[in-house]
């Protein structure tokens, strides 16, 4: 990765894949990267894909149970 096209943002901005960020900045992918790379693939693992995948689906599954239950 080059880090050197990756903009630095606001550390209250600063989120991944796992931790969310504490407020919301919203910046077009081009502010972000330049370069359309997002990220070190080199540091990726099963492990963390598998985290990754967990928490979509149980954010999902909160989404859809909330809907379900606030149109009844």
């Amino acid at each position: 990765m080059n880090r050197e096209t990756t903009k630095k943002t606001f550390g209250w901005a600063e989120a991944d894949m796992l931790r969310g960020s504490k407020a919301s900045l919203y910046r077009t992918m081009y502010d972000m990267t330049p370069n359309g790379v997002f990220g070190d693939p080199t540091k990726a693992s099963a492990k963390k894909g598998e985290q990754i995948s967990s928490l979509v689906v149980q954010s999902l599954k909160y989404l859809v149970l909330d809907l379900m239950t606030s149109t009844e």
